[in-house]
């Protein structure tokens, strides 16, 4: 027995009856595409939806057969990963920040260390200087 708000979710004719085979395809659909680091999150797409969800399914097994919930976190995720973005890049550059850039030359030196790199570093000098003198639009263009 599926509840209203499943039917909405996953864009399924309202009230119809789901037998135990086509809920496996569907459980399997759903949890096809599973996000690397979650036990229990899950991509969907509906047809004609032009963005994927993400769905969180818990299931359990009883002797009677199955419950589940199955919980939209699409919003969630994507609050999530614009932390982690403002966390990670810088807002004007989109570049990686200082702690950013260091934990990702580390991970890549350590990852292959005895490859050949070169790192090239690039400093304005006076910038302060300019941004007061001339505005802080100039300053973001240089």
């Amino acid at each position: 027995m599926l509840t209203e708000c499943i039917y909405k979710l996953l864009n399924l004719p309202a009230g119809k009856a789901v037998t135990r085979e086509e809920w496996r395809q569907l459980f399997g659909e759903l949890t096809s595409r599973p996000y690397v680091g979650y036990e229990d999150i899950y991509q969907y797409q509906n047809q004609g939806d032009e963005e994927p969800m993400w769905l969180r399914i818990v299931q359990t097994q009883t002797d009677s057969g199955s419950v589940g919930v199955v919980l939209d976190v699409t919003k969630d995720l994507k609050e999530q990963r614009r932390l982690v973005h403002e966390l990670d890049y810088d807002a004007l550059t989109q570049l990686y920040n200082r702690t950013s850039f260091k934990r990702q030359a580390n991970q890549l030196i350590q990852a292959e260390p005895d490859c050949i790199g070169m790192m090239m570093f690039c400093d304005l000098d006076k910038l302060k200087y300019i941004n007061d003198t001339f505005g802080p639009e100039l300053g973001d263009r240089l």
